[in-house]
This record gives C-alpha cells, structure tokens and sequence, in this order.
C-alpha cells in the first residue's frame, strides 16, 4: 500500500461514515419530534394532526412492531422492498391494520405501496370514512364523551317470571294402553 492512496482512501470513508451518521441522526431526531408533538397533542385533550397524519404514524408503528424493529430505524420512506420483508410479516402488518381500524385489507394491498408512507395513503384513500371514525371514537373515548348512545336499561330477570305449568303425568294401565 502506498502511502499517499492510503490517506484519500480513509478520508473517503470517513466522510462516507459521517455522512450516514448524520442522516440517521437526523431521522432519529424527526421521528423524536413526531413523538413529541403526539404526547403534547395527547396530553392537552387535543389532536393537531389530521387523521391522514395519526394513520402514517400508526402505520409505520406497527411495521415497526411486525418487523422486530425499533421504530428509530424504519424511515417510512425507505422502499419496502429494501426492507427485507416476507409473506409472514406482511401478512401480519396487514393484520394488525384491519384489526386496529376495524377495516378489511387484503395482505396485497401491501405490494402496492412502494414505502409505509405510500401504503397508509393507499388504506386512507380507500377506507378514509372508517379511519377517520376510528380516530374520532377514540378521542371522544379520551375526552370521556360518550360515543355511542347508551343502551337501554334491561328488564329485571325476575320481574316477568311465569310458572309454566308441568306436563300432565300419565299412568299405564296394562301392557301398552295409557290410562288417565
């Protein structure tokens, strides 16, 4: 190895290196202040983000969960086919959206996204009504305010309780002919 390619050789990778570390920092601090401002806009009773917002981030933490990842190190618009992904876990992201929003989406939904992003603008495009009901009774659930009318109050079970009258109980005279 000589000695001047050595040096250019190792600045190159240095910059290299302090460009990645730069770039996940600053991933790592913008999904910080997402969080932030989720936790502020929850603990004051109120939400400021739309419900196309509260979907991408929902999203994109439960890719995280499926994926075994911290949510830190999932950029919502790295191409999800970088990310390694099998049928399992995408069934399984797909899964937990259905169940978490209360809404049917097919497991191949997912190969239409190229990126988390784009996927919760596909599930918002076509179950936009129910998302944005679900995160309504959810913050109707936060603020105490019923969302649903309550039900009616059920009759006392003793209340209409009627005696219902035994069989009349017959007896045999001979072999086969009923008596009274």
């Amino acid at each position: 190895m000589t000695s001047g390619g050595g040096g250019d050789l190792r600045d190159r990778m240095a910059g290299l290196i302090d460009k990645e570390l730069v770039e996940r920092a600053r991933l790592r601090l913008d999904a910080e202040r997402q969080d932030a401002r989720s936790l502020k806009g929850a603990a004051a009773g109120e939400t400021e983000l739309s419900a196309e917002d509260r979907l991408a981030r929902d999203v994109w933490k439960i890719a995280a969960a499926a994926l075994r990842m911290p949510e830190d190190q999932l950029d919502p618009q790295e191409n999800l086919a970088n990310l390694g992904i099998d049928s399992i876990a995408i069934t399984e992201v797909m899964v937990q959206i259905s169940r978490h929003f209360g809404i049917s989406v097919a497991p191949t939904t997912f190969f239409e996204a190229r990126h988390v992003e784009d996927l919760s603008a596909i599930l918002f495009a076509r179950h936009g009504a129910a998302i944005t009901g679900h995160y309504a009774k959810a913050d109707a659930a936060e603020t105490g305010e019923p969302d649903v009318p309550e039900p009616a109050a059920l009759p006392d079970q003793n209340e209409d309780r009627r005696e219902i009258p035994a069989p009349p109980h017959k007896t045999w005279k001979s072999a086969g002919s009923p008596g009274t």
